[in-house]
C-alpha cells in the first residue's frame, strides 16, 4: 500500500525469527528491487 519502509521492517522480522522462511525472503527481495535497492535485493 506504499509503506516499503513499514513493509522491509516487518518482513525483516519475521526473517529473524524464522529464518527458513522462503515467501518472506522472496517478499523482501521484491520489495527491495521495487525501490531500485539493488544490493539489499541481491543481498536477500
Amino acid at each position: 500500500m506504499g509503506d516499503t519502509l513499514g513493509a522491509i521492517m516487518a518482513v525483516s522480522e519475521t526473517l529473524q525469527r524464522e529464518p527458513w522462511r522462503f515467501a518472506a525472503l522472496q517478499t523482501l527481495s521484491r520489495v527491495t528491487e521495487a525501490r531500485e535497492d539493488w544490493k539489499g535485493a541481491y543481498a536477500a
